[in-house]
């Protein structure tokens, strides 16, 4: 009484008029990081809900009514449940590793009968790429053979749309490349 089922959420997109492309991949995205997932529909009804609740309280570990509740109910997901406002703070901060960093993100709730549905509005700018990739110029020969290994095989690229996971990949690659010729300490 007086709760309504949590029905799963959106995501809406306004780039405010620009184009931006990979929206349907940042959408897919985006979307492992909503938490709690609802609970699942076969005909417009929640079977799962309704095993987890005809099962009632089993007496014992083992037996029918705990199978039943335990193997093929599934406890009901209530808006309750749900915090929206944590999740957006999430996707906000998963938007700025992937290089949109004057995103933001906000929520809101729309509800029909005993279902909330929770849709969160991202304004999208378009994302900020690398300008250029400067290495510190080599002090003799040794130098410059190991910043010219490091620079060829870098993962890095100019205008190249930035991103906190590759950026820590390019760290740990320099890292191991020079550890690999001698260096621990730099």
């Amino acid at each position: 009484e007086g709760e309504s089922f949590y029905a799963g959420a959106d995501i809406n997109f306004d780039t405010q008029g620009r184009r931006v492309g990979r929206k349907k991949i940042l959408r897919n995205e985006l979307e492992e990081y909503i938490s709690p997932k609802p609970n699942k529909k076969f005909l417009g009804m929640r079977t799962g809900v309704w095993f987890y609740y005809i099962a009632g309280t089993p007496k014992k570990e083992k037996g029918l009514k705990s199978f039943i509740k335990n193997k093929l109910g599934k406890p009901p997901v209530f808006i309750s449940d749900v915090t929206p406002d944590r999740t957006a703070r999430t996707l906000n901060g998963q938007l700025y590793n992937e290089g949109y960093f004057q995103s933001q993100v906000s929520y809101e709730t729309k509800q029909k009968k005993h279902e909330t549905k929770v849709i969160y509005n991202v304004i999208l700018p378009r994302p900020y790429r690398l300008d250029s990739i400067k290495y510190p110029t080599p002090r003799d020969s040794v130098y410059r053979s190991i910043l010219k290994t490091v620079r060829e095989t870098s993962l890095l690229k100019q205008r190249q749309r930035y991103d906190l996971e590759r950026m820590q990949a390019e760290q740990s690659r320099i890292e191991k490349e020079l550890e690999n010729v001698g260096f621990y300490y730099f």
